[in-house]
């Protein structure tokens, strides 16, 4: 969820998203595409549950091709509003990363990232 200036700018920016996720993806041999969405909207200010369960619906129309969670600007409680409509969604629930400012999903692939550099000798050992 970004406060998009325009509607092609949210369209680059997801393109742009799903780009990189393929190719995180696919270096770490997870089978899947990189699905990405966005939401036009400021997140401090636009968010109700309404908002979210239409999101939900729209995931849904996609029948599963497409598994939501929660990323910049949106939380657990917001995913909690989109599962009221599909089933396609994940949250991770991870509240001490949250604390952090950061995502459970980020704050292991930043670890598993540090190991796997540290592994090849790359840095300092951990």
């Amino acid at each position: 969820m970004w406060p998009y200036a325009t509607t092609a700018e949210a369209f680059s920016d997801v393109l742009r998203l799903s780009r990189a996720m393929s190719y995180k993806n696919a270096l770490a041999g997870v089978p899947f595409g990189g699905g990405k969405a966005v939401i036009i909207g400021e997140a401090r200010k636009a968010k109700t549950p309404q908002l979210f369960e239409a999101f939900g619906r729209f995931v849904d129309s996609l029948g599963g091709r497409y598994v939501t969670a929660e990323d910049v600007g949106t939380t657990t409680a917001d995913m909690t509003n989109v599962a009221r409509v599909t089933r396609y969604v994940r949250a991770s629930g991870a509240h001490r990363a949250r604390r952090a400012g950061i995502g459970a999903k980020t704050a292991l692939g930043v670890y598993l990232g540090i190991k796997a550099a540290s592994d090849s000798g790359s840095v300092g050992r951990i």
